[in-house]
């Protein structure tokens, strides 16, 4: 019953954070509180204008840190609109579009989906383990750094390589626990002890 309140609670925490964030009057006052305004700080203009060119190569996208490039007219035609040029699209979903099409998404959101299940599986199971609440709770840390910023397959990027740290733990304590108690095997009656 504990568990299940610790992870009711984390999920719950996490879920009201996620919508008071998108919520465009509890937004709007917090952009307010910090000088900023719902555009994003200028993002608005920036995602309007890269969308046109996502919907040009849906299905694969243009291809890893491929689209970003000064020698791309689509680019120039984004910096000319905006009258100045952007380094990306300062939002992790549309650069995964851009990058790997609605295919790199569906891959993502499949990983994603996993990394949050094994992570509510492990909070119920392990009591509340301290890397297991970080993990649950990274995983909605990501996606609302996402909604004005890029990590997701960013390299060398801190959020992103934390994000593959804690996956790759979530795997390992999964199959920890599927495998069950680790018992040592059985002394040979032969060995002789040296002290």
């Amino acid at each position: 019953a504990r568990h299940a309140l610790v992870v009711a609670l984390t999920a719950g925490i996490a879920v009201a954070a996620t919508v008071a964030f998108v919520s465009s009057d509890t937004l709007g006052a917090i952009m307010e509180t910090f000088g900023r305004d719902l555009t994003f700080s200028n993002r608005l203009p920036i995602w309007q204008s890269v969308w046109p060119f996502i919907e040009v190569r849906p299905w694969l996208g243009y291809g890893y840190e491929a689209f970003w490039h000064d020698e791309n007219y689509a680019v120039r035609m984004i910096a000319g609109a905006l009258h100045f040029r952007p380094w990306y699209a300062h939002n992790g979903l549309l650069e995964l579009l851009l990058a790997f099409g609605i295919a790199g998404v569906a891959v993502f959101a499949a990983v994603f989906a996993r990394y949050l299940a094994r992570a509510g599986r492990l909070l119920v199971r392990d009591d509340g383990e301290a890397s297991t609440m970080l993990a649950f709770v990274f995983g909605f840390v990501l996606v609302i750094h996402n909604t004005t910023e890029n990590t997701i397959l960013l390299r060398n990027s801190f959020f992103w390589s934390l994000f593959v740290m804690l996956a790759l733990e979530l795997a390992d304590a999964a199959a920890r626990a599927r495998a069950g108690p680790i018992e040592p095997a059985p002394r040979d009656r032969h060995q002789i002890a040296v002290s």
